[in-house]
């Protein structure tokens, strides 16, 4: 894992500095939140506690790096082996650009 000295202090999330990096925090607890509806929607076992995990580790790490992100998210939020294809699926699909470039997602045949 790769720490960039911004990195290296730590802050809550609702922490912002200045108006701009408070509206990303906040559109990145959104998207949070929504995700954790999607893994819900899909089966998984997901619940407020453990998003809440997910946005206290990942002020510990670079969001940058997409990868970084994923491992975390995944650590924290399956919990049984067979779901991490389906995790993983999902993590690309809901990540994957803006949402004014999203096609409509058929989530009940993600699940096989």
């Amino acid at each position: 894992m790769t720490l960039s000295p911004k990195s290296t202090t730590t802050r809550p999330l609702s922490y912002a500095t200045d108006s701009a990096d408070s509206n990303a925090r906040g559109h990145l607890l959104r998207n949070l939140m929504l995700f954790g509806r999607v893994l819900r929607a899909l089966g998984l076992d997901v619940n407020p506690g453990r998003m809440i995990d997910l946005a206290q580790a990942l002020q510990h790490i670079d969001l940058g790096h997409k990868v970084d992100v994923q491992s975390a998210a995944r650590s924290l939020l399956v919990h049984d082996k067979e779901d991490i294809p389906l995790f993983d699926q999902a993590f690309d699909m809901f990540w994957r650009k803006p949402a004014e470039q999203w096609e409509p997602i058929d989530l009940p045949s993600l699940r096989m």
